[in-house]
């Protein structure tokens, strides 16, 4: 699991308990084609809310 947080402009929002995939080495987190998708999706509907700081569970 990660966090992932998303800026534009004004608005931050922080989604937490993403699953991921973390590099042993390097600490990266990589998450799979659908939890992107998802992840975007719902960080848009955040901001055209008007939303400009948020902190959400995946």
């Amino acid at each position: 699991m990660t966090s992932i947080l998303f800026e534009r402009d004004e608005f931050r929002l922080l989604i937490k308990h993403v699953p991921a995939h973390i590099c042993p080495m390097c600490g990266e987190a990589i998450v799979d084609e659908d939890v992107a998708i998802a992840l975007i999706g719902r960080a848009e509907e955040i901001f055209g809310q008007g939303v400009r700081e948020d902190v959400c569970e995946y």
